[in-house]
This record gives structure tokens, sequence and C-alpha cells, in this order.
């Protein structure tokens, strides 16, 4: 792990994008370069989400993010979120034939699978119910989210990503909010995540995370 690390590193450094550094055997800290140069601090991350979650899309850098992403998935072609956000990245850019491509391959991992290994496991439900409603299956979608829902109630931030692919902006900040009272903070996704980016500039989700996030300081 600690070699694709350091060739993830190097690539993303010719691209003056995301530095990942060793921080012990297990995780490593990611800085941000900006478009002014300077450097911003991150976090500190798991290994393993250190991939294609550091090229955000709401950037909208596509071409280098496609770039970053098809380089990820050649030191790991089993790295499934690197492949729903090439198909994030080729809708944005639309192109929705090859976003449909990267959706399906992504569904059949999932579905033929890492459900059959976690039956039980929202996540993948959640995750279901992103692609379905992406390939404009919204029917699939919606039983997938109910079925997360039935396994784990309290996945509020899961939830809100689907929502935003429905539309349902107030349904969104509403599982958002809840979440925050649970005590989610993962800032840091709540910027990267591709499903969440029409929250971005949304003062609902702007003002619950001044109040909840100032709780804690």
């Amino acid at each position: 792990m600690k070699e694709q690390i350091y060739r993830f590193k190097d690539f993303l450094l010719k691209e003056n994008k995301i530095i990942p550094e060793i921080y012990n055997n297990n995780f490593c800290s990611i800085r941000w370069i900006d478009e002014t140069k300077k450097t911003k601090e991150v976090g500190i991350f798991d290994l393993d989400i250190i991939d294609n979650e550091a090229v955000i899309v709401g950037y909208k850098k596509y071409d280098k993010s496609i770039i970053v992403l098809n380089h990820i998935l050649d030191i790991n072609q089993n790295e499934i979120s690197a492949y729903y956000n090439l198909g994030v990245n080729y809708a944005c850019m639309d192109n929705p034939e090859e976003a449909r491509k990267y959706f399906i391959h992504v569904k059949r991992i999932i579905t033929e699978e890492r459900i059959k290994r976690t039956p039980d496991s929202v996540g993948e439900y959640t995750a279901l119910a992103s692609i379905t409603a992406r390939l404009g299956d919204m029917d699939s979608s919606m039983k997938m989210l109910q079925k997360a829902i039935e396994f784990d109630s309290t996945s509020h931030e899961s939830f809100a990503e689907v929502f935003c692919l429905y539309g349902k902006v107030p349904e969104a900040i509403n599982e958002l909010e809840k979440a925050f009272k649970n005590g989610y903070r993962n800032l840091y996704w709540l910027k990267a995540s591709p499903d969440l980016q029409v929250l971005q500039y949304d003062i609902r989700l702007r003002t619950l995370i001044e109040k909840y996030f100032k709780e804690d300081f």
C-alpha cells in the first residue's frame, strides 16, 4: 500500500492536485494545492480511501480528473469508486454513453459480487440506489434505498446523497441535519462526494455546518 501511495503521490504532484504523505502504517495526510499554489491541509485519512475521492468533481476539471482516475485503476483495477467517479465525470462532460458504461460496470460488481459477500450492507444498497438513479431506473433506485433504510435507518449522510440524485434537496438537507445531530463531522466528504455537489452552494447546508461544527470548537 505504501508503494501505491508513493506512486500516486508522484503522479498527482505532476498534476498539481493532491499530495498524499505517509502518516503512519495505516493513515496518510492529504494536502490540496489550490489555484494560487498555496497548500491547504485537508486531513488525515485511511490509506484505503486515498483514491479518486481526492479528485473533487466540484472543481470541474473533468479531463484531469479522468486522467487521475484512470491512473488509480492502473494501480488497482478493483477500486470500484474510481469506476463510479469516471461515470460521474463523463456525465458532467455531457457524454452519457460513456458514463452509462461505467455505471453499469459498477452495478454489475455490486449485484454479482459485493452483495453476495455482505448481503446486509447498507452501503451496498445505498450505492445501488445512487447508481440506478444515475441510470434513470428510479423504481429500482427507490427499492434499493428502502432496503438500505430497513438495514440501518441511521445512515443519514448516505440517504442524503441519494435524495440529491432524486432532486429532493430539502429531504437531503433534512437527512444531513439528522446525521449532524448523530455526530457526523466528515467535512471533507461533504465537499468531495460527487452525489452531494448540488448542495455545495446551498445556504441551508452552510448554515447547518456553521451550527454543528461550531459547537465542536
